[in-house]
């Protein structure tokens, strides 16, 4: 006998995906502007992550149309949806970056595609609360991140070439999260 009680909820991932100029991918469903999600299906999917990696090859292209390849860097945590009418979601949202500049978007009859700075992200006025979310949660992050790095900037001659050490790589691997 089945227990009513319980909730079931599909599992999704979110993809805060960032182009090498820094640039926020949205793209346009159901009349606002959201992060690109994508569900886990459990023939394809170990976990959300090769989820999220496959929906955006599937969803997103590059100016050739070849599948938009990701690389996750991180999560920024899960959310919950359980709005009226539709099944209950549990979202990951994780930190990415895409070496391309130029995007297309096609899911559902969905095209739109919009390349934003971070800032002005949460701005927009027909943005879904998913990637208000997402957006604040990497400001945050970014924020925290950068706090910590200038603070422990400073210090004897030895701790100064660790952190210009340190500053070469993160130049040299071109995402900055």
């Amino acid at each position: 006998m089945e227990d009513k009680t319980r909730v079931y909820a599909a599992l999704v991932a979110a993809g805060i995906i960032l182009t090498p100029s820094s640039k926020l991918i949205l793209v346009g469903k159901k009349g606002k502007k959201t992060l690109p999600t994508g569900h886990m299906d459990r023939q394809k999917d170990k976990d959300l992550k090769e989820a999220l990696v496959r929906e955006m090859k599937e969803e997103l292209k590059d100016e050739k149309g070849n599948g938009l390849e990701i690389k996750v860097m991180g999560s920024l945590g899960t959310i919950v949806r359980n709005q009226a009418g539709q099944d209950p979601k549990l979202i990951e949202i994780f930190r990415c970056a895409t070496e391309k500049e130029e995007v297309r978007f096609e899911e559902k009859g969905e095209t739109r595609v919009w390349l934003v700075e971070i800032d002005d992200a949460i701005k927009i006025s027909d943005i879904d609360n998913l990637a208000e979310e997402g957006v604040k949660r990497l400001i945050d992050y970014l924020e925290g991140h950068l706090y910590i790095r200038s603070e422990n900037s400073g210090g004897s001659d030895e701790e100064g070439e660790d952190c210009q050490s340190n500053e070469a790589e993160a130049e040299d691997s071109h995402t900055f999260f």
